[in-house]
């Protein structure tokens, strides 16, 4: 419960801070009084008094959750309430009583989410396979055939975020691959691991080796941007062609998002770990991620986070960004001398990584006129699978036919 209200109110009156204005989008903060009205009567009074609290109207929320909930009911969208763990003070507090306090239950204890997300993860461990690597073990996957296009993840993400990206690549006479990255995901998360963004380069390099890999086209996101060019630093002759999405290239002033600055700290961020046990991880994935998951993919992407250490290499991960100027000197350095094609695709509603805030540098460090823009926020390989794939294969194509004519 401690760790309920501490998720809830860092990411209620974290959004406030972060958007530095005196209102929260509505949706957001609906969601928000949702969980704070079904689970947490003391930060529910709290949220309740923000200035535009669901329009200003919190008996308006509270009877529309009412007729929400039995609707649900009728339509057998939810199981029958289970009233075991209703708090009498909520029902006392509020006028709709235990209906409609029961869909945050409902929520909570239903195992059907919780049974897709894992079976959602079981299979797409089948897709894969284990790939033995020196410091850490990981799950590799491959699929179709052509020429190799290898696809790194960053955080709080793990390989599945390319589960849709993969069979596009392939069927667009492409070989795509990704892996998890150590201390995520499917991979070994060893306490003695070299966490950062040089480390996770290092130990890519090894895995790509291990799975007798080559050349390759590589496509890099989030924190797999900085990973991904000290990789091209380290072996440029290997990389045939780079495809970016939302990611940085000036660490040394980055500055984590609200929404993961969190992470970072001591005793806070073992806390904020907690929403991914909760039903904010949903709202938080939907708002700043993507709009095209369900409940049991977001359950998935939780899970993959947590692991079997409960999340403690994320946190390592996070307290491991390299943002120094010798790091940032040496990737874009790499990122000048290339001698192959480039570039840069954006999901353009990202609110985590601003596509006017940090384009504008990759564009500069990789000289290029001009980006493409797609559908999607964060998690853009959600949104726009296939034209992500489209314009990866169309670089593809064009680096071949440039090669040829030399």
């Amino acid at each position: 419960m401690i760790a309920d209200v501490v998720s809830y109110a860092i990411a209620g009156i974290g959004f406030i801070h972060a958007e530095g204005r005196s209102f929260v989008p509505k949706g957001f903060m609906n969601a928000v009084m949702k969980l704070a009205y079904h689970k947490v009567p003391h930060l529910w009074r709290f949220v309740s008094h923000f200035p535009q609290a669901a329009s200003g109207k919190p008996q308006k929320f509270i009877l529309r959750e009412q007729t929400r909930v039995e609707g649900l009911m009728r339509s057998r969208l939810l199981p029958p309430p289970d009233h075991q763990g209703a708090q009498a003070p909520l029902a006392s507090q509020h006028t709709c009583g235990l209906k409609a306090m029961t869909l945050g239950i409902a929520l909570r204890s239903d195992g059907r989410g919780t049974m897709n997300a894992t079976r959602l993860i079981e299979e797409w461990r089948r897709q894969g396979r284990v790939l033995e690597v020196e410091g850490a073990n990981t799950v590799l996957w491959r699929m179709g055939q052509g020429e190799t296009v290898i696809c790194v993840h960053g955080v709080p993400t793990s390989g599945f975020l390319y589960r849709k990206l993969l069979p596009e690549l392939a069927s667009r006479g492409l070989e795509g691959v990704t892996l998890d990255l150590p201390g995520l995901g499917l991979a070994d998360r060893p306490a003695d691991f070299d966490y950062s963004w040089s480390g996770f380069a290092a130990w890519s390099l090894k895995a790509i080796d291990a799975a007798g890999i080559r050349n390759f086209h590589l496509v890099v996101h989030d924190i797999g941007g900085p990973i991904g060019f000290d990789v091209i630093r380290r072996v440029p002759d290997r990389i045939k062609s780079l495809t970016v999405l939302n990611t940085l290239v000036d660490v040394s002033q980055f500055r984590r998002p609200w929404v993961m600055e969190p992470f970072a700290w001591p005793v806070i961020g073992r806390l904020w770990l907690q929403s991914a046990r909760t039903p904010m991880f949903y709202v938080l994935i939907k708002t700043y991620g993507t709009r095209n998951i369900n409940r049991a993919e977001a359950d998935a992407y939780g899970q993959l986070l947590l692991g079997p250490d409960s999340g403690r290499a994320f946190l390592q991960i996070m307290r491991s960004f390299e943002r120094t100027p010798a790091f940032e000197h040496g990737i874009k350095a790499a990122l000048k001398e290339r001698k192959f094609s480039a570039q840069i695709i954006w999901g353009k509603d990202d609110r985590t990584l601003r596509m006017k805030k940090y384009a504008p540098h990759l564009l500069k460090a990789l000289d290029l006129e001009g980006f493409e823009v797609v559908s999607g926020k964060h998690f853009l390989q959600e949104d726009s699978s296939r034209a992500i794939a489209s314009f990866i294969a169309r670089l593809i194509s064009a680096s071949g036919s440039a090669a040829e004519s030399l």
